[in-house]
Order: structure tokens, then sequence, then C-alpha cells
């Protein structure tokens, strides 16, 4: 799946990958913790996600602008 490997080659682990993957259908804060986020990295993901964040919010809480960021919003902005 193209989606994970470009998370993965970001430098997001697999379940992390996974995680991001599955908010774009679901807000689960607990999931992405559980995964290996922090919590306000978890919180700008969903945030992102739900239109309430920008990119700018990811790479204050901790993201890499340079391949998480571009990869993170590709993946939330595929329609499931």
């Amino acid at each position: 799946m193209a989606i994970l490997d470009d998370l993965i080659a970001s430098g997001l682990s697999l379940p992390q990958a996974q995680q991001v993957v599955l908010e774009d259908t679901t807000s689960n804060i607990d999931g992405l913790v559980t995964a290996g986020f922090s919590y306000t990295e978890a919180l700008a993901i969903t945030g992102l996600d739900a239109g309430t964040a920008t990119q700018a919010n990811l790479v204050t809480q901790g993201a890499w602008s340079g391949t998480q960021v571009p990869a993170i919003v590709a993946a939330l902005a595929v329609t499931p």
C-alpha cells in the first residue's frame, strides 16, 4: 500500500503509519498515542484531519516538516 510505504519512508513506525491511515476515518487520539505519538502530536493530527489545525501545528508538536508532515497530510487527504 503506497500510503503506508510513504508514511514509513517519512520516518514513522508501522503502527504509527497504520494509525494515521485509520485516523482518516476516525478521531482516535488514544489509538495514535498507543501507536507512539505524543498526546500533543495526536491532537495535532486529529485537528489537521478535522480542519481545526494546520501543518504548522504538526511541526510545532514535533513532526518533521520535510518528510513526515507532507506524508501525513497526503494520507489524511485520501478519501477512504
